[in-house]
């Protein structure tokens, strides 16, 4: 499954919120989804999938494997500035 993110230096913010929310309404991510059989995180795109897509998903996705799937959590902000501080001090140490 893929979302979206926007790079920190982003120019039009507006825009890329925008483009996301188009692309994340249920009947256009299906639409994408339907040509490129790539999953979506668009939750209720299912309702609009071609039948022969949305079975490809259910095989490979039941619910009761869903329900066991360990989600990646939130990065905390400030997480990325942290990280980079720590790798340039591990690259200065060599």
């Amino acid at each position: 499954m893929d979302t979206f993110a926007i790079p920190a230096r982003s120019e039009n913010l507006e825009g890329a919120y925008a483009y996301i929310d188009f692309m994340l309404r249920p009947e256009n991510a299906a639409f994408f989804t339907n040509r490129e059989t790539y999953g979506t995180a668009s939750k209720d795109a299912v309702n609009f999938l071609d039948p022969e897509i949305k079975a490809n998903f259910t095989r490979g996705l039941p619910p009761e494997v869903l329900a066991k799937i360990n989600w990646y959590p939130t990065v905390p902000a400030g997480i990325e500035e942290m990280e980079g501080r720590t790798l340039d001090k591990v690259k200065a140490a060599r």
